[in-house]
């Protein structure tokens, strides 16, 4: 595969090289092509996926091979700075681009709602990704239970599979609420899923950026949320319309839920603040000119 690869990047000699995620295969072979790349893209933790060593040697290999490398949040380019010191030099953070999603308009509300049965006064809570455990939608559900004993007409959506799902549904009927909530699996279009919510609620152990919080405040949906790791809190905190919990804070994170179900006007004001916010931070024109002004610079 080196050789194959190495073969290729002879015959598009007037590329620029652009790689997402530290690739060695395709390192290796720029390496026996003689190419140098203008940035690697990383857009994954570093903690618990592979060993600090692993990660030294490939960061050793991406300075050898090209110009810089970026990361989407500032925790996780901390994070390979701490593994390998040199890369604090010839690295930056630069977010995810966010083209904004239009209104939600009546009618596609109730036209998602109808799809999975849930009535236009339904206080409709969802998330969707991996069911695995650093996505901890275990606590998805302890914070579902609370508020569905608060609020009779709470309603949950759950999109997304993985080797948790079996176990996260014997705990939803522990807990009461497996009636309800809609296990939904994999969804091609997410965005019929968004515009049936009222609020959308996503927990993670560690989380480099997670993107679906990312949608759900670029459509204008109220977010609660906890991050045990990861640069969520990077891009929200300051609007103060949303609070981002370091901690899975299951008592805290309802009363949040609730406030939202109980003061729909004043979280939606807040959600729109934040969302306008947010599309200015993420402007594709400005992630683009970022990109540009790198490919000019020289390390």
């Amino acid at each position: 595969m080196i050789r194959q690869i190495a073969n290729q990047l002879r015959k598009e000699r007037d590329a620029e090289i652009i790689m997402t995620g530290p690739h060695l295969a395709a390192m290796l072979g720029m390496k026996l092509a003689r190419r140098r790349g203008k940035f690697l893209a990383v857009h994954y933790h570093h903690q618990g996926v592979k060993s600090p060593a692993v990660w030294r040697f490939l960061y050793r290999v991406a300075l050898d091979r090209f110009d810089w490398v970026t990361f989407p949040s500032d925790f996780v380019r901390d994070e390979a700075c701490a593994l390998y010191p040199p890369l604090a030099a010839r690295s930056l953070t630069i977010r995810y681009p966010n083209d904004p999603p239009p209104p939600i308009t009546r009618d596609e509300r109730a036209a998602a709602r109808r799809a999975w049965n849930l009535g236009d006064d339904a206080f409709v809570i969802g998330n969707g990704g991996w069911l695995i455990h650093r996505k901890r939608f275990d606590i998805f559900l302890r914070v579902a239970a609370l508020v569905a004993a608060a609020e009779p007409k709470a309603h949950f959506l759950i999109a997304g599979g993985g080797e948790d799902e079996g176990k996260l549904k014997l705990l939803a009927a522990e807990l009461g609420i497996a009636d309800r909530i809609v296990w939904l699996g994999w969804l091609e279009n997410m965005q019929p899923f968004y515009h049936a919510l009222d609020a959308l609620h996503f927990n993670a152990e560690w989380d480099a950026l997670p993107v679906t919080p990312q949608e759900a405040v670029a459509t204008g949906i109220p977010l609660v949320a906890s991050v045990a790791n990861g640069g969520l809190r990077e891009i929200f905190d300051s609007t103060l319309a949303h609070r981002i919990l370091g901690n899975h804070d299951v008592e805290a994170l309802t009363s949040q839920l609730i406030e939202i179900a109980r003061d729909p006007q004043l979280a939606n004001q807040r959600a729109q603040s934040s969302r306008e916010y947010f599309l200015k931070l993420s402007n594709p024109e400005k992630i683009a000119a970022a990109h540009i002004k790198l490919m000019t610079k020289r390390p």
